[in-house]
């Protein structure tokens, strides 16, 4: 369960040409999040036109820009662009022989957001959520403690709340990236500072282990949860995609904490597997020691045969 603030101070300009094609601006930054495509999306639907006559600006100060973060810039520029798009077709019933354009901002005025209480009983403690976004995840691992290396995430599924997608690719993948990076934090990210100095030791990639192509589940299964549009606050009955998936990493170090109990059980039939206290980061050395495997009763015996 996650909640997605109001997606409301978000800028856009579409300006319609005698040729028929559309230019969109808007107060987001294209980070290889797709916040471009579904912008022209937002466009061609609500204008009825063909996507190809769509142009989408690189981001500029001639539209306002806001921070592009929080799971909500793409939704937020796409209720801009799409009152951008109704005050244009409200422009433009005759034919124009100049090119015409409308802005508009997304104040969330057309929504009454919901107020989750804080942690006290203080208003001020008080945030104003449009949504929520809801998921669940399974993980399966398998953990070689005679290795003490990284785990292996076998498979996971991955079920998300997306509403009605704007688009069920683009989402898939920003899902499956925040997944990823919620398994970094959980498991290999860790950071060593100096007992004398407080020097941070883990600066480069050498010590600080962020997520290869080898750390990612084997079978990644993503399924968006059907029938469930967001039809009162979301845009086109969309949900926000992207800090959500962060959360449903906690399956994977779930996963872990199972097989480092397996471990402990199989080395002493009576430790009780409940004494497991393990938080993340899930680090190889973190599973070494948690998994409080007695090394001297192990040796090494090579064979050149």
């Amino acid at each position: 369960k996650y909640a997605i603030s109001a997606a409301t101070g978000y800028t856009a300009r579409v300006t319609m040409h005698p040729d028929g094609s559309v230019l969109v601006e808007h107060s987001g930054s294209e980070l290889g999040q797709g916040i471009n495509v579904k912008q022209a999306q937002v466009a061609a639907q609500t204008l009825g036109c063909d996507l190809s006559v769509i142009s989408v600006a690189p981001v500029s100060s001639r539209i306002s820009t806001l921070p592009t973060g929080g799971s909500t810039t793409s939704e937020g520029n796409a209720a801009s662009v799409r009152l951008a798009c109704e005050k244009l077709k409200a422009l433009s019933k005759d034919t124009i022989t100049v090119p015409i354009s409308a802005s508009a901002t997304y104040t969330g005025d057309q929504v009454e957001p919901d107020i989750l209480p804080g942690s006290s009983s203080d208003s001020s403690s008080s945030y104003p959520v449009q949504y929520e976004c809801f998921g669940a995840a399974i993980a399966l691992v398998e953990y070689d403690a005679l290795a003490a290396g990284p785990p292996s995430i076998l498979k996971t599924v991955l079920v998300t709340d997306q509403g009605t997608s704007l688009n069920p690719n683009i989402d898939a993948g920003q899902a499956q990236g925040a997944f990823v990076m919620g398994l970094g934090y959980l498991t290999s990210e860790t950071y060593s500072f100096d007992p004398k100095t407080g020097v941070n030791q883990s600066s480069g990639t050498w010590e600080y282990k962020v997520p290869s192509t080898f750390d990612i589940p084997l079978d990644f299964d993503i399924i968006f949860l059907a029938n469930h549009p967001n039809s009162k606050e979301g845009i086109y009955s969309s949900k926000a995609v992207g800090e959500p998936a962060t959360l449903a990493a906690t399956s994977v170090l779930s996963a872990i904490r199972h097989a480092v109990n397996a471990v402990r059980e199989d080395e002493n039939k009576e430790e009780s597997s409940l004494a497991v206290l393990l938080a993340g980061p899930a680090s190889p050395t973190a599973l070494s020691q948690a998994t409080k495997l007695d090394w001297t009763k192990f040796s090494y015996h090579h064979s050149l045969s």
